[in-house]
């Protein structure tokens, strides 16, 4: 066949481009409409690059709306994909519609740098989105430094992605969201630096974490009654919200570093109390929350027994800290990183400490009580350590009685300690047993004490080594012929029982007895041997 163009095999003239391209418009329209039963623009995206005026037809022959959007339309939506590297970029629209289809959605960005929409970091001035768009994906417009004003979320919003606006720090001024708003991604807004208020609407539940954390500008947050949890590092280092936060009465989850400032509840709430801004428990027995903003020295009330993890990280201005007598639990990093810390005296109540306690409280020095021998990782970072007190010792008793030895032997040790023994028979005898405080714990060549909190006594029994074999007999397996093994009398083969090496067709072997009928005893790795035998496989029928 002769080449020929497009417009050629199909019938058509190139009399002008508008006319070919009308007609191509019209027959591609309906070779779609006839494949898929409704107008659907195919191959992931369709870039407006337009320079000139409104109304220009783009390559599929429709006529496209001046934008420089890129997007996506699709069964009767549309998402917008990124920005054409050829606008200006200044103070864009996000429109309602582009050729009839209305927008929705807010595409992902990626996991990688520049992590934003392609084209979304020439972005500057206002953003503006047309009412209609439900969905925000994650890293959307993340680090578009260059958005300034406020930012109006549109109506028909319901979820806003991981670090979508993360650290677009020249927006301002108060984010409302819109009614029947429902979730905030991870970390969304995080570094946000130039929002001074949020309000959300009624009837959102939760608010994720970190969703707002080094929001540094706010100074006011608006919660909702209907306001269940706040994350962990919701708000944390937003070192504007020095005043006073007002939870509502249904909060009943706050994660770890959630706020900066003081805050409050009132007495309604069924989970949580506060005291000057302090967020303890309902009860007052634990101590959730101490403000980052709070400088100078604190006395933690006599009614605390226990102390939450994180509950002080990062109080860089905290100085020094009176603990209860009555605390018995400090949680993982309770105080890490108060590097403003300089003293802290452990009570000899307190029974557990987290991980990390005191890390890296570069100033302090922490006087603990010196029983307390296990607890050396949670001081690492610290200027000094002591101990005050005794150690609280115990006496662990040793006797092996004849043909026989137990090292080391009788010693005293530390309350907390571990200790090892090492059981050893006699030339010609094994081990029988091994007795804790005449509690029998097995014929272990080695036995170990943990957390020694009491006086022990260790014994050990032996018996000459009399030996002997076990026959253990396939029963009608193949290959046949049995095979013995020799163990010392009065033990078991635990671990050394010998596993099938035969087959029987049709069957499943089923472990060992002494009569070949299976009328006998079982004989198991924990059966003790008393004289030579024959034991026998079993079968069960596949």
């Amino acid at each position: 066949m002769d080449t020929m163009n497009r417009g050629d095999l199909l019938g058509f003239t190139r009399s002008s481009r508008g006319s070919l391209n009308l007609e191509l418009a019209l027959i591609t329209a309906l070779l779609v409409i006839a494949c898929v039963g409704a107008l659907t623009f195919l191959g992931g995206s369709i870039s407006n690059r337009l320079n000139n005026s409104a109304g220009q037809v783009d390559g599929v022959g429709a006529a496209v709306e001046e934008v420089h959007i890129n997007y996506f339309l699709t069964d009767g939506a549309g998402t917008i994909t990124g920005y054409d590297t050829a606008g200006s970029g200044v103070n864009e629209v996000i429109p309602a519609s582009i050729n009839g289809v209305p927008i929705t959605a807010i595409a992902a960005g990626t996991s990688t740098s520049p992590y934003c929409l392609p084209g979304f970091g020439q972005l500057s001035g206002t953003l503006t989105f047309a009412d209609g768009i439900t969905s925000i994906g994650n890293y959307a417009f993340y680090n578009c430094s260059g958005l300034s004003g406020t930012l109006t979320l549109p109506a028909g919003l319901t979820s806003v992605g991981e670090d979508a606006f993360g650290f677009c720090s020249g927006l301002t001024g108060t984010l409302t969201f819109p009614s029947g708003f429902t979730s905030t991604g991870i970390y969304a807004f995080e570094g946000c630096s130039g929002l001074t208020g949020i309000s959300f609407p009624t009837g959102l539940t939760s608010i994720s974490m970190g969703a707002f954390a080094n929001c540094s500008g706010l100074t006011s947050v608006d919660f909702p009654a209907s306001l269940t949890s706040i994350g962990g590092s919701a708000f944390n280092v937003c070192s504007g919200l020095t005043g006073t936060l007002t939870l509502p009465d249904g909060l009943t989850t706050i994660g770890t570093n959630a706020f900066y400032g003081p805050v409050s509840v009132s007495g309604n709430n069924a989970n949580f109390s506060t005291v000057d801004g302090v967020l303890f428990n309902k009860t007052g027995t634990t101590l959730v929350y101490y403000p980052r903003s709070r400088s100078g020295a604190y006395t933690i009330p006599e009614t605390i027994t226990s102390i939450g993890n994180y509950a002080f990280s990062n109080c860089l201005g905290l100085t020094s800290v009176d603990l209860p007598a009555s605390l018995t639990i400090i949680g993982s990093s309770a105080f890490n990183s108060c590097s403003g810390l300089t003293t802290a005296t452990l009570g000899t109540n307190v029974s557990t400490l987290g991980t990390k306690v005191f890390n890296l409280c570069s100033n302090l020095t922490v006087s603990r009580p010196a029983a307390k021998t296990t607890w050396t990782a949670t001081f690492l970072g610290c200027y000094a350590v002591s101990t005050y007190g005794s150690v609280d010792t115990y006496t662990l008793t040793v006797s092996a009685g004849s043909n026989g030895t137990i090292s080391p032997t009788t010693l005293t040790v530390n309350s907390g300690s571990n200790q090892s023994f090492a059981i050893t028979p006699s030339t010609g005898y094994h081990i029988v047993m091994v007795f804790v405080d005449s509690t029998p714990v097995g014929p272990s060549a080695v036995y170990t004490l943990y957390g020694i909190a009491a006086n022990h006594t260790i014994t050990a029994t032996f018996a000459i080594g009399i030996t002997d074999t076990v026959s253990f007999n396939p029963n009608g397996g193949t290959p046949p012929g049995s095979r013995g093994y020799t163990i010392n009398d009065g033990t078991s083969f635990g671990g050394g029982l010998p596993a099938a090496w035969f087959t029987k067709t049709g069957y499943t072997f089923n472990g060992w007895n002494t009569a070949a009928d299976g009328s006998g005893s079982a004989f198991t790795l924990l059966t003790t041997v008393n004289g030579s035998l024959t034991v026998y496989a079993q079968w069960i029928v596949q």
